[in-house]
């Protein structure tokens, strides 16, 4: 797990925007895991299984990188992304290493919208 710690090290915990979880493991209870920056700087995680959500707030004061929930990748997930404002890395569990990418954003984070600014618009046909 040393490049996961050293690349995440070089992550200003601040900068992240987002982070998933994908690609279960076998003794995976989780299907997936996500979580969202929320506009007071908290995370919103989200862990699905087949049939239900559960979710879960991490909260600015803590420091990001040294929560639990990263301690899910490499044993309960083989994907993470995170993604910053200006850049995604996806690090990727292979057997006996890990696998590092980083690529800048094409699009900015601006342009998505977070759970909390969405509205619902309903088309009603007349008659």
């Amino acid at each position: 797990m040393d490049i996961f710690q050293t690349e995440c090290s070089k992550i200003p915990p601040a900068e992240v925007q987002k982070f998933t979880f994908s690609a279960p493991s076998k003794e995976s209870e989780w299907k997936k895991v996500t979580a969202l920056r929320l506009k007071n700087g908290d995370f919103q995680i989200e862990k699905l299984t087949d049939k239900q959500a559960f979710h879960e707030k991490i909260s600015a004061g803590q420091k990001l990188f040294e929560h639990e929930i990263f301690s899910l990748f490499g044993k309960d997930f083989l994907q993470l992304e995170i993604i910053t404002q200006d850049f995604s890395c996806r690090f990727r569990a292979a057997k006996k290493r890990i696998l590092f990418q980083k690529n800048k954003l094409k699009t900015t984070l601006n342009n998505i919208q977070s759970s909390q600014d969405r509205k619902k618009i309903i088309f009603l046909r007349k008659g």
